[in-house]
């Protein structure tokens, strides 16, 4: 399991629906509840230090449907998210680059699959998963 235990409050944001507070879900992923287990639908962003290394780390935790997009883009020790593709590729610092495999999933299925994106470099975060970028390294369980 992804560690996501934090050294004092982190900054939680949650873009969806949960009947539960966001320090509630992060609480509960933080005892080993899989992402399957949590009510709603949504992205949990969490950003802090990290209780064991007392490094700078983030977390995403999205539920199993996943219906809300978010997007990082990981480039060497750097990490960059946003709620659209577009404004993670500015605050990543990118030039724009298509994807190929998304531009073939759109239209053979009129939708993307899994974490893809319409960007080369940029990533969704993937349903039902809690992912941990901390010391230069993303954990994704």
């Amino acid at each position: 399991m992804v560690s996501v235990r934090f050294r004092g409050q982190p900054t939680v944001r949650l873009l969806g629906y949960c009947p539960d507070s966001p320090a509630e879900v992060l609480a509960q992923v933080a005892a080993g509840t899989k992402p399957s287990g949590l009510k709603g639908d949504f992205v949990l962003i969490a950003e802090g230090i990290d209780e064991a290394t007392g490094r700078p780390q983030t977390v995403f935790v999205s539920t199993v449907v996943s219906a809300v997009p978010y997007f990082f883009h990981l480039a060497g020790e750097s990490l960059s998210h946003a709620s659209n593709v577009f404004e993670c590729c500015e605050k990543a610092g990118v030039p724009w680059r298509w994807n190929e495999r998304a531009i073939a999933q759109l239209a053979l299925f009129d939708h993307l699959i899994t974490d893809e994106s319409m960007h080369a470099d940029i990533r969704r975060v993937p349903q039902a998963s809690v992912l941990r970028f901390c010391d230069g390294k993303l954990e994704c369980h």
